[in-house]
């Protein structure tokens, strides 16, 4: 009988073991994995937009909090939500 080890490319980015398996699909579309180590679940994906500094309230000038990231823009909002409910979106470029 003949074995054949082959080394895993994937690891766990939280843990970096190498025991992956293959658990479904994402609502995306994307391979999900689940790290038997440490149980988290994860996927790979295109690169993360650029962080932008946080932008103060236009209304009542608190800083505002990052409320949704996409792919090429930022969605901010107040840091005082639900008393003040402005929000603004920042067009960003991705990471070469």
């Amino acid at each position: 009988m003949i074995v054949m080890v082959v080394k895993c490319e994937i690891t766990c980015p939280h843990c970096n073991s190498e025991a992956v398996y293959k658990y479904g699909k994402a609502w995306t579309g994307r391979q999900r994995y689940l790290c038997l180590s440490c149980r988290k679940q994860f996927t790979f994906s295109e690169k993360r937009p650029k962080e932008t500094k946080k932008p103060h309230c236009p209304a009542c000038g608190k800083l505002m909090h990052v409320y949704k990231r996409e792919a090429l823009k930022v969605r901010f909002r107040c840091s005082l939500y639900p008393e003040c409910k402005t929000f603004l979106v920042i067009n960003t470029e991705r990471e070469e």
